[in-house]
């Protein structure tokens, strides 16, 4: 937590040096595709309802390179109006 000049706290959070989320649906599922580093596990989460219940993992991918990492649920199509959100450990 830093200072500013009105004397409101400001806050930072470290992330992933270059995180580029490519979300897409295909055949029914559901896929993003993220760039991770190597050794960097992922999370995709869903959930229904953004206000009551919690995120429930959908699948958890650990990169083996640097590159693109893929997550897809392929319930999707079962599951529509599901929200997502990515959690990289």
């Amino acid at each position: 937590v830093g200072e500013s000049g009105d004397s409101s706290p400001v806050y930072t959070a470290a992330l992933p040096r270059s995180v580029v989320v490519q979300p897409f649906v295909q055949g029914g599922a559901f896929s993003v595709v993220t760039t991770v580093a190597q050794g960097q596990t992922c999370v995709l989460e869903a959930r229904t309802n953004l206000v009551l219940g919690g995120w429930t993992p959908v699948v958890t991918n650990t990169a083996l390179a640097n590159g693109p990492l893929t997550l897809t649920d392929v319930s999707a199509s079962t599951n529509q109006g599901c929200f997502y959100r990515l959690r990289y450990q």
